[in-house]
């Protein structure tokens, strides 16, 4: 399929200004949804060379499901998938002074949001309010998992180390 060219490209070492026809195969296939979300490129019809109305909407940050966001950590470097949510909170808690975001990040509860914190943030108070935070979620989710949720496996443990 043609593509007609929206705004100035540059596809493989060839320009294409707003107007121009963009040959089927010059676009990576897997660029198209790409290019034509943010109106680089509109699809052409077939027939008669107009632009074929844009089936797929543009798609706002709000709308955005996730987002990868590479860290680099302490133990290797991991990609994060964040919401557009867990974004904000982060940049809110980058814009805080230090006395209120170690109190905002007591009250946050995703792994996500403390980890792009302690990454990024390069006050020492903050770093050990979001790893202490993540310590705090950490060991309440190892008490929900356990079974039945009556520390059943803890006590089972326990009376196996006593028998060896």
């Amino acid at each position: 399929m043609s593509y007609l060219c929206r705004k100035g490209l540059n596809i493989s070492g060839t320009a294409y200004k707003p107007g121009d026809v963009i040959p089927d195969g010059a676009i990576l296939p897997n660029r198209v949804r790409t290019l034509k979300a943010v109106g680089m490129i509109s699809e052409v019809a077939e027939n008669d060379g107009t632009p074929v109305v844009n089936s797929q909407p543009v798609v706002s940050g709000s709308e955005l499901s996730t987002i990868s966001i590479p860290v680099k950590g302490e133990n290797g470097d991991i990609t994060l998938e964040v919401t557009p949510e867990e974004v904000q909170t982060v940049f809110s808690l980058l814009q805080m002074t230090a006395n209120e975001g170690i109190t905002a990040i007591g009250k946050v509860e995703s792994d996500n949001v403390l980890i792009l914190v302690h990454a990024v943030d390069t006050r020492k108070t903050i770093q050990n309010a979001a790893k202490e935070r993540a310590d705090i979620l950490s060991s309440a989710d190892d008490g929900k998992n356990a079974p039945n949720g009556n520390g059943e496996a803890t006590k089972g443990s326990e009376n196996d180390t006593k028998t060896e």
